[in-house]
């Protein structure tokens, strides 16, 4: 099975601005952007974000996740995504402190899906992709009309602690 994109080159220069998908993604020094390194950065912060967000779903297919293409975080999470992967390519961008740019973005971007995976924030697509089934029970059970007491010898109806 082929890699996946859920976001378009287009959808990275609107997000990142064309300007910095050029530096980023001109690896032959020409001016312009080479398709295969977008593409292969794409497809490398796509498949990190499905495996974020996978963990919020029972089952292990990406089909769960197609109803949230189109939501403006989801894309903007996956282009930061992108943009992290695509500084690292290069040791000669890497800064004093170690890190690589476009770390901090990516790092938001990463927290942003963890706490969609978590339950902690939502999608505005969620209505039509269903509720997070990580905050959802697996067994609704009502509870008991009486309460129920623990017994003893002293106490037979039970003492009032369980």
């Amino acid at each position: 099975m082929a890699p996946r994109q859920r976001i378009t080159e287009q959808q990275l220069r609107d997000t990142v601005g064309a300007g910095t998908v050029t530096r980023l993604f001109d690896d032959d020094g020409d001016g312009v952007a080479d398709t295969a390194s977008i593409t292969a950065c794409i497809e490398r912060a796509t498949a990190e974000a499905e495996g974020i967000l996978l963990g919020a779903f029972k089952s292990s297919t990406g089909a769960a996740l197609d109803t949230i293409d189109d939501d403006p975080r989801f894309i903007d999470s996956v282009c930061w995504l992108a943009c992290r992967r695509a500084g690292r390519r290069r040791q000669e961008w890497m800064l004093q402190d170690g890190s690589f740019p476009y770390e901090r973005q990516g790092k938001e971007a990463e927290a942003t899906l963890r706490a969609i995976a978590a339950g902690l924030d939502r999608f505005s697509a969620e209505q039509t992709a269903g509720a997070n089934e990580l905050t959802q029970p697996d067994v609704l059970r009502e509870l008991p009309v009486e309460p129920i007491f623990a017994p003893s010898q002293a106490y037979p109806y039970g003492t009032g602690k369980f």
